[in-house]
């Protein structure tokens, strides 16, 4: 049995060591996330979490770890044997804690079998530093996030060489050395567990909780239980009778750092929704300050129209998850992961069949086995053959691999986007989007509207560079054709679709709402009902996903874009949304949202 590297001789890493250790003592946190560059001993860290709880199981999940293997399967000999149904037990009930290198990387049926798996089961898991996230739902679930750092310090550096080379040398004698340092990690452990009953908070520190919290704008109530268990462990393992502030500060990042939503004071909720988003002066945007069209569209719609810098770009290059989708394709790429009409990509699982390609044998096996005794005894089978197996048996491989996406952006450029700063930080949020397809190979096309009229600015292409510095460099200004948009970047995306139709088209329009423009060019009341009939047309296509970027800073738009949502079937979000990192959500519940159509 390999054995793992002392927790008491790892070098620095202090936040991963005191997160294991508050585990340790309440296992209800729920689980460890580490995250860090290449090396930083992320997975040593995870391993050496044994060394605080003796005796404790803990199993590793890899990311070809099948889902049979966590939450049991039929025991496939017995029921070959027998003819009688006998399971073996999974992970999930086999283990005390869970470990897992690159959680990242695992299949969706895996990551929700993980979110489902009992409070009480710790899951350590380890991810690198820039790779895809965590789905959210298993994000939330960490009770804790720690992030290794590379170690700095010449001497330091020369200890971590020196343990490694002497452990992998002699791996039993050096840990020998480490036992009484272990030991006594392990009895402060056993005795801050021991205090977690009788503690108690002091007013001082209840306040920082609250104040804290409030200050992340985290969602949901796991960061409330997560700061509250892992203040009051640390208290326990200072031998404290009290939580106090500096136990609250000193884990809060811990658990925040996975949940926190950096919300700027101007991004705040308030009790005046026309107010969210006025930087000065009066903030209703009827009250008569903007002299505003029908549509409600302020005044600058008739200016020159002007070029206006993007802010700086919102960092979504890195937590822009893999998309899914079911429907079998064989095109390569990066960003979608989606079911593999090849033979070639990871088993999945596997699904009945009546051709014999590809097959699974352990799956064909398991069902077939509980019906060996039938068939032996009705004589069916070669004499000597030891299983009798029927073509309703048969089981075909499911596969995944990645396919790239077509991204389609359908962005607002009249003249009303230029005001309260909605296009610098329209702009900011798709250049960083931008970024995002390059690394995911995604092909991409950009569509304004503005005027009468809309135009592709970047037909369909992989060079990244050439959007953006359009993108860049387009000036807004005019009314706002909503629906020539939506009708252009339908005939776009049908066009790309002839060409290649393993293409999953994801098309993102950025407005305020509130179309003024018909589809003839001319300013019509109606436009925005033109703009629902192009949108209900564009829906009867389930190829494509789309999101609804909602720039608006008004009621009456926004009612907009939540209809347009609605018709389209399409997730909505803010610009503050983007920047706040609620982005992820967004793109996996479009993504899911996709049919599944497989043909054997």
């Amino acid at each position: 049995m390999p054995r793992h590297f002392p927790f008491v001789a790892i070098v620095g890493q202090s936040e991963p060591r005191l997160a294991l250790t508050l585990l340790a003592i309440d296992p209800m946190i729920g689980g460890v996330l580490i995250t860090g560059p290449l090396g930083t001993a992320k997975s040593t860290c995870a391993r050496s979490f044994v060394d605080l709880v003796p005796g404790i199981v803990v199993r590793d999940v890899t990311a070809g770890t099948t889902v049979d293997r966590l939450i049991g399967s039929m025991d496939l000999e017995a029921a070959l044997a027998s003819g009688r149904r006998r399971d073996h037990v999974g992970l999930l009930t086999e283990a005390q804690a869970l470990c897992a290198d690159d959680v990242n990387l695992f299949d969706d049926a895996v990551t929700a079998a993980l979110i489902g798996r009992p409070e009480d089961l710790p899951l350590i898991a380890t991810m690198a530093v820039g790779a895809d996230t965590v789905h959210p739902q298993l994000l939330d679930r960490f009770g804790l996030c720690a992030v290794t750092v590379p170690c700095r310090n010449p001497k330091d550096r020369e200890l971590i060489v020196n343990h490694r080379l002497t452990f992998d040398d002699g791996p039993d004698s050096f840990i020998t050395t480490c036992t009484d340092a272990t030991n006594e990690v392990v009895n402060r452990i056993c005795a801050a567990r021991n205090k977690l009953p009788d503690l108690e908070w002091t007013d001082a520190a209840r306040n920082k909780f609250t104040e804290l919290l409030t200050q992340a704008h985290a969602p949901g109530q796991r960061a409330d239980l997560g700061l509250a268990r892992s203040a009051t462990a640390y208290a326990a393992w200072r031998g404290d009778n009290n939580v106090v502030v500096e136990d609250v500060t000193a884990v809060a990042e811990l658990v925040l750092r996975h949940r926190r939503r950096n919300l700027s004071s101007s991004q705040a909720p308030s009790p005046d929704l026309n107010d969210a988003h006025s930087h000065s002066g009066p903030s209703s945007p009827h009250d008569g300050n903007e002299q505003l069209d029908e549509k409600g569209h302020d005044d600058s719609t008739a200016a020159s129209p002007r070029v206006i810098a993007p802010e700086e770009t919102f960092n979504v290059l890195t937590s822009t998850p893999a998309a899914y989708d079911r429907t079998q394709r064989r095109a390569r790429g990066r960003r979608m992961v989606t079911r593999s009409a090849d033979l070639r990509g990871h088993v999945i699982s596997s699904q009945p069949t009546r051709q014999p390609v590809d097959l699974s044998l352990p799956a064909t096996l398991r069902a077939a086995a509980p019906h060996q005794r039938a068939r032996r005894a009705s004589g069916e089978g070669r004499d000597g053959l030891s299983v009798v197996v029927k073509r309703s048996d048969w089981r075909r491989k499911v596969r995944e691999s990645r396919t790239s996406t077509l991204v389609v952006f359908i962005v607002d450029a009249s003249g009303s986007m230029g005001a309260r700063g909605r296009m610098a930080a329209s702009k900011a949020a798709v250049i960083g989007l931008l970024q995002d397809a390059y690394v995911k190979r995604d092909r991409v096309a950009v569509i304004t509207f503005s005027g009468n009229n809309a135009r592709v600015i970047v037909p369909a292409t992989s060079s990244i560079e050439r959007a953006q510095r359009l993108l860049t460099t387009m000036a807004v200004g005019g009314q706002t054709p909503l629906a020539s948009g939506l009708s252009c970047a339908g005939r776009l995306i049908e066009t790309e679709l002839r060409r290649d139709s393993t293409l999953r088209p994801v098309a993102i329009v950025v407005t305020d709402g509130g179309g003024n423009v018909g589809l003839d060019g001319r300013v019509d009341r109606t436009a925005t009902n033109q703009a629902f009939d192009v949108a209900q047309t564009l829906s009867d296509d389930t190829r494509t996903s789309w999101i609804i970027v909602d720039t608006s800073v008004n009621r009456v738009h926004q009612r907009d874009c939540e209809a347009l949502s609605g018709i389209l079937h399409a997730p909505r979000m803010t610009i503050d949304d983007l920047q706040s990192g609620v982005f992820i959500p967004f793109i996996r519940s479009t993504s899911r949202a996709l049919s599944y159509s497989q043909r054997d």
